[in-house]
């Protein structure tokens, strides 16, 4: 089955979609809240009533702020990045440009261009070096801020953002094009969200209810993938807040952690995936085993 994917990120959990989606419906809850909401991929394929993302990293929730209310703009500089790169690709159709909107006025786009004559300079994420990057990006607006993170993101290792790829493999560029081709779709999901920029502690108190489920992919420990990582005081935070939670809930987390297992417990149950991140010169595939806590 094919998903909707807005950037290659780090933890993405592509695999457990469908045991995500057959939880939710067994609930019988029509209120999602992705706590650690990070690319998106499970708000995104969902498809609740009503979806709250969540995430602490700025840089993330910037994205899918501009997507929300500005996404004629980041959908114009990914077009002008894929043709500069000699990616064939259309212009904006009729039926997307009709349902932009800004600052809730409708927007007319003709043939690709604003009809504010709007230009964006061209940003190569290859030449920001680390030292200056953030110095760089204060210049920015904010729709240039999130053209660049789908840029750095995307075109890097793993969705790390710190290791890119070389300008002429054939691959460079392949996430952004499929980013591209399904930017209407995902534009149109994002913008019934409600988005916020919150520790987890402070998101699930304010929306706690009975109405809600709380979907909880929090960071793995020991990695160092994010700026906001996990430690064991944050990981008993959160199992103090399951204990007393009045909504339904599922959790993912490493079923090999044993750390993890003395602060959670055991596992609502445990299933086997095979691991795919090999790469081509693997002598064999792995398999993961995912935890699921949850108390539908």
């Amino acid at each position: 089955m094919t998903y909707l994917r807005l950037m290659k990120y780090p933890g993405a959990k592509t695999i457990l979609i469908p045991e995500i989606r057959n939880i939710l419906r067994n609930s019988n809850q029509h209120f999602l809240l992705d706590v650690f909401g990070g690319s998106g991929l499970v708000a995104l394929n969902l498809h609740a009533r009503r979806t709250v993302y969540n995430d602490i990293e700025d840089e993330l929730v910037n994205i899918f702020r501009v997507i929300q209310e500005r996404p004629e703009s980041l959908y114009r500089m990914l077009e002008n990045l894929l043709k500069s790169t000699g990616q064939k690709r259309g212009r904006l159709t009729k039926e997307f440009s009709g349902s932009f909107t800004h600052n809730g006025a409708m927007n007319t786009v003709k043939n690709g261009i604003s009809s504010k004559n709007e230009k964006y300079r061209m940003i190569d994420a290859h030449q920001l070096q680390k030292n200056d990057q953030r110095e760089s990006s204060e210049k920015m607006s904010r729709e240039e801020r999130a053209y660049l993170s789908l840029y750095r993101l995307s075109t890097s290792f793993g969705g790390m953002g710190n290791t890119y790829a070389t300008a002429n493999e054939k691959s460079t560029f392949r996430y952004i094009s499929k980013t591209f081709d399904e930017f209407p779709r995902i534009a149109e999901t994002v913008k019934k969200w409600k988005i916020e920029n919150m520790d987890f502690r402070e998101l699930i108190q304010k929306y706690d209810s009975r109405d809600a489920f709380f979907y909880l992919d929090p960071p793995y420990p020991g990695k160092g993938w994010y700026n906001h990582n996990f430690d064991a005081g944050d990981f008993r935070d959160l199992r103090t807040i399951l204990d007393s939670l009045k909504g339904k809930y599922l959790m993912n987390l490493n079923a090999e952690d044993t750390n993890l297992a003395q602060i959670f417990g055991k596992p609502t149950f445990v299933k086997s995936y095979l691991n795919q991140n090999g790469g081509q010169n693997a002598k064999q595939e792995t398999l993961r085993l995912k935890a699921f806590y949850t108390n539908v």
